[in-house]
């Protein structure tokens, strides 16, 4: 009876330990993402998945707010990628080549910015081996600077019709304490007021007419003025409307001018002393 021999089957079991791992279909809609934005939205991406104060959901609301139906499960698979239990859109780790060994970065080294054993010393370099002085690091300043929420933000919504609060009575934590996000998706949480209708349209110049102001995204006016004189008893009854009364002026037209945290709004001759 002949003995198999399994020559170089020890090697090549080795070998697959070190092998990447499979994809398993196509590409996560995060990995997808990453794929198709430019190089410097993926890199901003990327340091914030490895962030692990950013909450998944915070990062899926960003990325659903551009038109990108992502969510926070999907986050949290991405962020596990080379894990068994993982995302394997993206597997393994970047691997740097150079002319004397390969240096992985494994999970348990997912940063480049360990500090040196005692008595080795580490530095920068070029892909061509040359040295990088510090004076030389690729960086630039961010247009769109990440931000460190400091207390715990909640979002509002109305139960419906009726609900009696301009902003809504049911609260949702959106941003927990700790959280960064950056500074345009917070900006984009304060919507500029639009006015589309002023009614009536015309009062006494003695003032104290009750005048009804429509739009959009009124819940964050703070005051009123016509001409150069605020008007009183300014009442938000919701995000599309609210009531003033018109102060004292002399007749004729003036603008009517609506203070908002995200900019003022004025409407020329909106209201004029008859």
């Amino acid at each position: 009876m002949i003995e198999k021999q399994f020559v170089g089957m020890t090697a090549k079991l080795e070998a697959l330990t070190d092998a990447p791992a499979p994809r398993k279909g196509p590409p996560c809609s995060v990995g997808a993402f990453l794929a198709e934005t430019d190089q410097e939205t993926a890199a901003t991406l990327r340091r914030i998945l490895d962030t692990p104060t950013v909450p998944a959901t915070a990062i899926a609301t960003v990325l659903s707010q551009h038109g990108h139906a992502i969510t926070a499960y999907t986050v949290a698979r991405h962020r596990r990628r080379s894990e068994a239990n993982g995302c394997r859109c993206t597997p393994g780790r970047p691997v740097v080549q150079t002319q004397d060994a390969t240096v992985t970065r494994s999970s348990a080294h997912p940063s480049p910015i360990n500090a040196p054993e005692e008595g080795l010393l580490m530095g920068l370099y070029w892909q061509d081996g040359t040295r990088i002085t510090k004076a030389e690091v690729p960086a630039a300043a961010l247009d769109d600077p990440p931000v460190r929420i400091t207390q715990d933000i909640y979002i509002s919504e109305p139960y419906g019709r009726g609900d009696g609060q301009p902003e809504g009575s049911k609260r949702f934590l959106l941003y927990p304490a700790g959280t960064i996000a950056l500074r345009s998706v917070i900006d984009r949480l304060f919507a500029p007021a639009t006015v589309t209708s002023i009614s009536p349209a015309n009062g006494p110049a003695a003032g104290d007419t009750t005048i009804t102001i429509k739009g959009d995204n009124l819940d964050g006016i703070s005051a009123i003025t016509f001409g150069s004189t605020a008007g009183t008893e300014l009442q938000i009854r919701s995000a599309g409307e609210l009531t003033v009364k018109t102060p004292s002026g002399t007749a004729g037209p003036v603008t009517v001018t609506i203070v908002d945290d995200s900019g003022s709004v004025a409407k020329p001759n909106g209201f004029t002393y008859v």
